[in-house]
C-alpha cells in the first residue's frame, strides 16, 4: 500500500491560533483592569483575576499547541504499518495495525473523535511519560483507550478520515 499523508490544514490552524490569542489578550485585560468590567452582580475584583488567570493559562497552552502544529511538517501518516499520529497534542507516534483492536467515533462536547482501541493499552499508558501520560491516563478513564484523533486540523473531514481508518484496519487486521 502506497503511503496516505494527511496534511494539516494551516487556514484552520492559524484561525483558531487567532482566537486563542484573542482570548489571551482578553484575559490579560481582565488581569489588569478588573475594575473596568461592569457587572450588575457583585462579582469581586478578585474573582475576575482569578477568572482572567484561568483564562489566559487555558489559552496560553492552547496557542502554543497551534503554534507547534503551524511550524511542524508533521502529517497524519497511513500505511501498510498503521497510523503514525504526529499531529494531535498527544502524538501518539505509529500505532500498529495488529495492536489495534477496534476504531469507533464519538462526540465530546460539540467535537467528534476517533477512538482508537489496542490490545494492551495500559502497556501504552507505561511508555508515555509527563504531560502525554496525563492526558492519555484521562483518555483512558474517560473512553477506554489512551488514543484519539480528529481531523479539526487536518485537511480532510471527519468522515473521510473515519471511513478511511476503518477499511485500513479490516484491510491490515
Amino acid at each position: 500500500m502506497k503511503k496516505i499523508e494527511i496534511e494539516i490544514d494551516k487556514k484552520k490552524t492559524l484561525m483558531a491560533l487567532s482566537l486563542s490569542l484573542f482570548c489571551v489578550t482578553l484575559g490579560i485585560i481582565v488581569i489588569l483592569n478588573p475594575h473596568n468590567f461592569i457587572s450588575t452582580s457583585k462579582i469581586s475584583s478578585e474573582f475576575r483575576i482569578l477568572t482572567g488567570i484561568v483564562f489566559v493559562s487555558i489559552y496560553f497552552t492552547t496557542s502554543i499547541y497551534r503554534l507547534k502544529i503551524l511550524v511542524s511538517k508533521n502529517n497524519l501518516t497511513i500505511d501498510s504499518n498503521g497510523i503514525n499520529d504526529n499531529i494531535s497534542l498527544m502524538s501518539n507516534g505509529l500505532i500498529k495495525w495488529n495492536e489495534i483492536t477496534d476504531i469507533k467515533s464519538v462526540e465530546f462536547m460539540l467535537m467528534r473523535f476517533l477512538l482508537i482501541f489496542v490490545k494492551n493499552p495500559e502497556e501504552k499508558l507505561e511508555e508515555a511519560s509527563g504531560m502525554k501520560r496525563k492526558l492519555m491516563a484521562k483518555n483512558m478513564k474517560k473512553f477506554g483507550t489512551p488514543f484519539s484523533i480528529t481531523s479539526t486540523v487536518l485537511k480532510c473531514n471527519f468522515n473521510e478520515l473515519e471511513k478511511l481508518l476503518k477499511d485500513k484496519l479490516t484491510e491490515y487486521n
